[in-house]
């Protein structure tokens, strides 16, 4: 995972504004992820397509294991997670993540149902989302605006809105101390 939690910039291969910060797999930072995880997607692509979704994963929760676990069982058994820097969460919430994003990318690559997790430094995923064209994009939770929707529909993907799972969020954890039981 790393000793600070914090993801290194690394080799750019995507953008010039260096859109893709890390690359994990098996709650191992990747090498070569850049590279190795696009030529993946490449390939699942000529195949049977794979499942995406981002977002900040502040604190990962029981309701966003049962979201990939759903995912996972439901669509494929291919799945991408991105992951919002420490920084773009500060942009968007206005709030410092509490668990560094090299952290949160390793524990979500360790579970069985992700293929990899990314750490990317957008507000939002346009821009990984064209890179890698997912055959599903899905979001959980509460909102009904799933950001990123035209550019999957464009190329002929399926977007999917799941449920919203019992439990406590990232931010309401972080907001008002939830235990966790």
């Amino acid at each position: 995972c790393g000793s600070s939690g914090r993801a290194q910039r690394g080799e750019n291969l995507c953008t010039e504004a260096n859109m893709i910060i890390g690359v994990w797999r098996g709650g191992i930072r990747q090498d070569n992820g850049e590279r190795d995880l696009i030529e993946w997607c490449k390939t699942a692509n000529r195949r049977d397509g794979f499942a995406f979704t981002n977002g900040c994963f502040s604190v990962i929760t029981p309701s966003h294991v049962s979201l990939l676990h759903e995912a996972f069982y439901k669509f494929t058994k291919k799945i991408i997670v991105a992951l919002n820097t420490d920084e773009s969460i500060v942009r968007l919430k206005g709030e410092r993540s509490v668990i560094g994003d090299g952290y949160r990318a390793c524990m979500l690559s360790a579970l069985h149902m992700v293929e990899f997790a990314v750490v990317y430094d957008q507000d939002e995923p346009h821009e990984l989302l064209q890179l890698l064209k997912p055959s599903i994009l899905f979001k959980g939770g509460t909102t009904d605006e799933i950001i990123g929707r035209e550019i999957v529909d464009e190329y002929g993907g399926k977007v999917v809105k799941m449920p919203v799972y019992p439990g406590p969020s990232s931010t309401e954890i972080l907001r008002k101390n939830t235990p966790v039981d």
